[in-house]
């Protein structure tokens, strides 16, 4: 039977005394040679032998930054779990940091990582949720056999993708006369981003292809004037997170809708000057206009057309119709463009516009009152013969382009539509006990 005891000197040793508890810490930082007596406890006799203690020093990882990933980077968004690589250098090589012989496993609690087991079977492809696991660092020198280790936390984050929610609607703009549209693509941002995000946080940006969209490459460059020629166009959308740089992908189509077909109205809507208690003198350009009188000439007789008026582009745009199109008053401008828009009742129509020009024409000017018309009473019975072609010649000496057209009666030169009109071209004989005729100027 044997002691076994360890001693600082060889002189301790031989003396038996003072020994070093089982449990020693060791006093120097390079080898440190201490000394073993083994003694027969029936004898005494006992032998020494050096023993030198070597510390190896343990790896130093280094704790690195959170490693982030997308939502998606699984292939399945908004699950929550993410797909990393922990055998990657910005991983791995950042937590070695240089240093030599040491070896790594991946651990998802700490007490897995002090007895290294079990490990995360497929570092490469790691499939989590935000958590923390652990990184046993051991050494691996050759020349060594103590395995040293050093255990290091790794934070995950997995990073949510934006919220794009299907389908986005269709963004729909009316043709432009030649097959074309033009688009504001950023209509559609609000649809794009819902009503919980805020595009301050957010890059939106809409591409051509699926790839360009997934890739952030190629974005439309002016989505405030997007020009498509075929209907319907799918656009690509790409929302991604400002800070994080995960995005999600979706679409939506173009479509260019066609132009309702009508009859162009005149350029110009002529009316007379005329008195009134609503349009004033018949000498200050306001006049009455029926603009309904278009209606059957631009629509053709198609039912399904309907046609309102707008004194302004503004009011037009604004949908603030003129209220009784049928007795239009002027502005007194002249001419005065009103603008027209022509709907269709057919779904997925675009309404048309087009304009007229109201053009109000002064009234002849006459000198009033006409001079007397003189005939000769040859029989003298108080009637007599007038020439009234050569009369309305007078009055038309210093006159151009005017026609006068004559009648009995007042109400018929107000109608002034051929009923009771006098033939001029034969002599007036006013048997019938006129006193005086009604004139009708035209230009």
């Amino acid at each position: 039977d044997w002691i076994v005891s360890y001693h600082l000197t060889q002189a301790d040793a031989d003396a038996g005394m003072p020994s070093l508890p089982d449990m020693y810490q060791n006093i120097i930082l390079s080898d440190e040679t201490i000394w073993v007596r083994v003694e027969d406890i029936v004898t005494g006799c006992y032998d020494l032998v050096t023993l030198t203690l070597r510390v190896n020093q343990l790896p130093s990882p280094t704790v690195i930054a959170p490693v982030e990933e997308c939502d998606d980077s699984d292939g399945v968004a908004f699950d929550g779990f993410g797909l990393f690589d922990l055998t990657d250098a910005s991983i791995s090589g950042a937590i070695i940091n240089g240093e030599a012989f040491v070896g790594l496993s991946f651990h998802e609690t700490m007490e897995a990582a002090e007895l290294g087991t079990p490990v995360i079977a497929d570092p490469a492809n790691y499939i989590t949720i935000s958590r923390t696991i652990y990184v046993r660092a051991t050494d691996t020198d050759p020349a060594t056999t103590t395995a040293c280790f050093r255990v290091v936390p790794l934070e995950l984050i997995v990073n949510p993708n934006p919220v794009i929610v299907d389908p986005l609607p269709d963004l729909t703009a009316c043709d432009d006369g030649s097959g074309s549209a033009l688009f504001d693509l950023t209509d559609a941002n609000s649809s794009v981003l819902g009503s919980s995000q805020d595009p301050l946080d957010f890059i939106l940006t809409y591409h051509e292809s699926l790839m360009d969209a997934q890739d952030g490459l190629m974005p439309v460059a002016d989505p405030l004037n997007y020009l498509v020629s075929a209907s319907p166009t799918t656009i690509f959308v790409r929302l991604e997170d400002a800070v994080t740089g995960c995005a999600t992908v979706s679409s939506f189509s173009l479509v260019i809708a066609p132009l309702p077909g009508f009859t162009p109205p005149p350029a110009i809507l002529e009316a007379c000057d005329s008195a009134g208690v609503d349009v004033g003198t018949d000498d200050d350009g306001i006049t009455s206009f029926d603009l309904t009188s278009l209606d059957d000439l631009i629509t053709a007789g198609d039912t399904s057309l309907s046609v309102s008026y707008y004194e302004s582009q503004s009011d037009l745009d604004d949908d603030l119709p003129i209220v009784d199109p049928s007795s239009y008053i002027n502005t007194g401008a002249s001419p005065q463009t009103i603008f027209i828009l022509i709907t269709s009742s057919d779904a997925g129509m675009c309404s048309a516009q087009t304009t007229v020009d109201l053009i109000v024409n002064p009234l002849p000017v006459i000198a009033e009152p006409l001079p007397v018309a003189v005939a000769c009473d040859e029989d003298n019975d108080g009637f007599g013969l007038f020439d009234l072609d050569m009369y309305a010649m007078d009055l038309l000496s210093t006159l151009v382009n005017i026609d006068l057209r004559f009648y009995e009666t007042l109400s018929n030169a107000q109608v002034d539509d051929g009923t009771g009109q006098l033939d001029i071209s034969i002599p007036y004989n006013n048997i019938s006990g006129m006193t005086q005729l009604y004139v009708v100027a035209e230009d």
